[in-house]
């Protein structure tokens, strides 16, 4: 297991209550939340965080999953817009450095009743900064989440045509003697299945790409490859999600901080000599 993920499993099992019960706050006591997602906006004074899945007035730990920057900030409640995990006010959003649509962590955690009060009255509690194995081990759990969120594509079986034969009206037999010719039978065609959804080919040759992610899944790792454009690198026991090549490192960088904005803060740039 990396270093990443016991971090990750540590903040969130160790020492904690039965399973179910949730992942463990700074204080130490039982939370009910822990969830990684975009950050919104949310309208209204002061330093506050608004979430439907939040009660208001408990207190939260929120961490942005760029710079680690951590706080604690009040549940004031309020409408949130869009995909967005939960809404912060302005003055909550500068507190953590951070703009609308950056990634964060949000859980919910009890605190003194002294620090509490503190941050009603608009001062945010503030913890150590996320270390980086930490904040890797909750990029990647991000990506997991994307993944999970993105459509799959369904086979689709094509609809066999009916043909119906042509209605042959009956001579009169006062006009002509003739019989009347029988109807071709028309052949009915049988169904074919669509064709299924193929996964990008990996490029041959050496340059710079950036890995999005490294699953142990393959159908999550080739939904994501088709979410992103890119393409799946099998490494082992792992699945790398790739795109490029790229001409020079600028461009591959470019491309990385693009898949920040989309929900993949975690890529990285990989030299292939």
């Amino acid at each position: 297991m990396s270093l990443a993920l016991s971090l990750l499993l540590l903040t969130t099992q160790a020492d904690g209550p039965p399973p179910g019960d949730g992942p463990r706050g700074t204080s130490g006591e039982a939370t009910r939340y822990d969830q990684v997602g975009e950050a919104g906006r949310a309208e209204g004074p002061g330093t506050g965080v608004a979430g439907s899945a939040l009660p208001v007035g408990s207190i939260v730990e929120v961490t942005a999953l760029d710079t680690g920057k951590t706080v604690l900030l009040p549940v004031t409640g309020g409408a949130v817009g869009g995909k967005a995990l939960v809404g912060l006010t302005p003055a909550a959003a500068a507190a953590l450095g951070i703009s609308e649509r950056a990634p964060v962590r949000v859980r919910s955690i009890h605190v003194g009743a002294a620090e509490e009060a503190a941050i009603r009255a608009g001062r945010p509690g503030v913890r150590l900064d996320a270390p980086p194995a930490l904040l890797a081990g909750l990029r990647q759990k991000l990506a997991g989440a994307a993944v999970a969120a993105a459509p799959r594509a369904e086979p689709v079986t094509a609809l066999a045509a009916v043909a119906h034969p042509a209605t042959v009206t009956k001579p009169d037999p006062a006009s002509t003697a003739k019989p009347v010719a029988k109807p071709d039978k028309v052949a009915t065609p049988k169904p074919t299945a669509a064709p299924r959804p193929t996964q990008p080919a990996a490029p041959s040759g050496h340059g710079i790409f950036v890995q999005v992610a490294a699953l142990a899944d393959r159908p999550r790792a080739e939904a994501l490859a088709r979410a992103v454009h890119g393409f799946v690198a099998p490494a082992g026991k792992a699945y790398r999600v790739r795109i490029g090549p790229f001409a020079d490192a600028a461009a591959a960088r470019q491309a990385s901080a693009r898949l920040a904005t989309t929900g993949h803060p975690g890529a990285q740039l990989v030299h292939e000599q």
